[in-house]
This record gives structure tokens, sequence and C-alpha cells, in this order.
């Protein structure tokens, strides 16, 4: 991935994180939310476990989330993306270090919000995976990444697994 290409998938999801936020407050009792950057000195939370946010609840409790929203022409595809090796060839990606306690991914645009939303825990997902409940499909990125990655079907998700759910042209929770 080139560095313009990385510059602009930041902005994207910078610009994406009051629809997020919004999301969260509607699942959550929020006090405060914390972004781990990804400037000079990535966050160890990110680059071990990929933990992007900490949410403070209002009694003190923390939920650590991590996020991912693609544009609204990848909609289409209604499948979360589980990257197997990273852009740095043969690195570890988040199929090995996902620990986290809930995973937050959307189909958006900055100024029109998210079209489609999916909140769910990563564990009932991991689960599914060892158990080959739930089996993706090994793609390799064809744009502007050399990262591969595994593609689960949402139609293919317990209910049970998501916290909230807005597929595309809906609304509301599970």
């Amino acid at each position: 991935m080139g560095v313009q290409e990385w510059n602009d998938d930041l902005t994207f999801s910078i610009a994406m994180n009051p629809y997020i936020d919004a999301i969260y407050k509607e699942i959550y009792p929020i006090e405060h939310i914390t972004r781990l950057t990804k400037e000079d000195h990535p966050h160890i939370l990110d680059t071990k476990f990929h933990i992007d946010t900490i949410l403070k609840l209002k009694n003190g409790m923390i939920i650590t989330a991590q996020e991912k929203i693609r544009r609204n022409k990848y909609i289409g595809f209604q499948d979360f993306t589980l990257e197997y090796n990273s852009n740095s060839f043969g690195k570890d990606g988040e199929f090995m270090k996902l620990c986290t306690d809930i995973y937050f991914y959307g189909y958006g645009d900055p100024k029109t919000g998210l079209k489609c939303t999916y909140v769910f825990k990563p564990i009932d997902v991991k689960n599914a995976i060892i158990k080959e409940e739930l089996v993706g499909k090994l793609m390799q990125n064809q744009y502007h990444s050399t990262a591969s990655f595994y593609a689960y079907p949402f139609s293919r998700f317990k209910d049970e697994w998501f916290i909230y759910k807005r597929p595309p042209d809906q609304t509301g929770k599970p």
C-alpha cells in the first residue's frame, strides 16, 4: 500500500468516527471514548492485539473495540474481512492477534454517515471459526494492499453473536 492510499484510508476512518461514536452511545452508557491513533508510534494494544478504541462506561467498566469501516462501494460484499497476513508480507494479521471485546464493522461515507453497521462479539466468531461452524474464503487484496484476508459472510453469523446490527436499508437491534 502506498503512502497516499494509507493516508486516504486514515482520513476516511477519522471522518467516520463521529458516526461510530453515535452507535457506541446507542449501545452503551459511554463516559469517554479513547482512540489509539496510528501516529509515529502505534500503541502496543493496537500492534499486539488489534485494539483501536477504548470505551470507558459511566460505571467505570472498560470495553475494547476493533473498528473497520469500508466505503459504500463495497457494501455489496456484506462480509467480515479478517486479515490473515498483513501488508508486511508473511507477518501475522489480525486473524492471529485479534483480542478485543467488540468489533465494530460498518459501511459508510463521511458525508452521509453509516449505511450499514455490525457490532459483534469476536470471541463468538473466533469459536465458530475454530469449530469450523463458520468457514471463510482466503483472498488476496487486489487493490492497494498486499494483505491476505478471510471473508466471512455476515449472513452466516448467528444472531446471538451480534450486539447491534443494521444491515443495508434497515434499522434496529437484533
